[in-house]
């Protein structure tokens, strides 16, 4: 349904830009839209960036977090929508992941309604989760900028 409102654009294309209309901001999108899709809900622009075949992107992870964060998501709703659309595996999976700092109520009880979706496995992924935080970067932090043999 939401591939026919994109119309000849890519889906994830469509849902970021849509989400930058509404302020939201959390990934770069190559398209300007004219408006916003006033039927497009904050559930659905969840559900349809969590899909299953949705790039995974470190970016798009934080532009979900801050849509989960807003006050207005409905999380029944969400959860409904995550199960009819397969999308409660990925959603689990980044739900696991929002440090501390940034876990609002609304991620609170978005965490609280998708609970396990069946047959719910992890995956082995080594991120560090302090990386979606809203603090600049700091040079000294990345382990990648220190020269081999010092620690």
């Amino acid at each position: 349904m939401l591939e026919r409102r994109a119309g000849v654009l890519r889906l994830y294309d469509w849902l970021v830009a849509q989400a930058n209309l509404r302020g939201f901001h959390g990934a770069f999108s190559r398209i300007e839209l004219p408006d916003i899709d006033a039927e497009l809900s904050l559930e659905e622009l969840v559900v349809g960036l969590c899909q299953p075949h949705t790039p995974a992107d470190g970016r798009l992870f934080k532009l979900v977090l801050r849509l989960l964060q807003s006050p207005d998501i409905d999380p029944a709703r969400l959860a409904f929508l995550a199960r009819r659309e397969r999308a409660g595996h990925v959603l689990r999976w980044l739900l696991d992941r929002v440090p501390p700092e940034e876990n609002t109520p609304s991620v609170t009880a978005c965490s609280e309604a998708i609970g396990a979706p069946r047959g719910y496995r992890p995956p082995v992924y080594v991120y560090d989760a302090r990386r979606l935080t809203r603090r600049p970067f700091r040079a000294g932090e990345a382990a990648w900028t220190r020269r081999r043999g010092s620690s």
